[in-house]
């Protein structure tokens, strides 16, 4: 017997955390490494390293002074340089011109994948929903003011699709062959907590077998 999606036994049936997977500042690739960090009070806080920000150029201690920044620590996740497109059907062209965001979201939710014994055999074709919280898109405008060899008309729609925000889900959603609900939201610091509340309603409604 089918459940009713808007009976009332729908709307109690608790929703199963399946897997995780994060990759976050200090290190942290696990959410088993994360809950290590708290355990031990560890700072993921640190000094930006040279390669992220030239400090000489655009550190000042001044608030006040424009076009600065006058912090010199933050927190800043490893390794968002080192991606293997192949894995995920992706020319290494077009990896050039997406935004770190979207090559992150493809190996955390590959992770998570994993964790959660969910072979990607098993997903593909089946109503799965991807639902992504992003809120900053500061990537394009680095490469079109860089003289990078990617850029060229030929990559424009490269450019175009790494970087607009609604292919963060839609990505996803392409590479595992998801076919069910698939969009971003941008609501600043709560993208994340509405993209999953979003998620959830779409199980309780039976929109979606599963959801990332």
């Amino acid at each position: 017997m089918a459940l009713d999606p808007s009976g009332p036994l729908m709307q109690q049936e608790p929703i199963a955390v399946l897997g995780m997977g994060c990759r976050l500042p200090g290190g942290v690739e696990s959410p088993e490494q994360f809950w290590q960090l708290l355990a031990e009070g560890r700072e993921a806080i640190g000094e930006i390293p040279s390669d992220r920000w030239d400090l000489q150029r655009h550190h000042d201690p001044d608030p006040r002074r424009p076009l600065h920044q006058h912090v010199r620590r933050a927190g800043l996740v490893d390794g968002i340089d080192q991606f293997d497109p192949a894995f995920f059907g992706i020319s290494g062209r077009e990896a050039q011109c997406m935004d770190p965001q979207q090559r992150l979201l493809l190996e955390v939710c590959w992770r998570a994948m994993e964790a959660g014994a969910q072979p990607l055999e098993q997903l593909r074709g089946r109503s799965v929903g991807a639902f992504m919280g992003t809120s900053s898109a500061d990537y394009s405008g680095l490469l079109w003011a860089s003289e990078n060899q990617y850029l060229t008309p030929d990559n424009e729609p490269f450019i175009l699709t790494g970087n607009t925000g609604c292919i963060a889900a839609n990505r996803i959603s392409y590479a595992f062959d998801l076919k069910g609900p698939s969009f971003t939201v941008d609501t600043a610091c709560s993208s994340s907590l509405v993209a999953l509340h979003l998620a959830c309603e779409s199980l309780r409604r039976g929109e979606s077998d599963v959801a990332v």
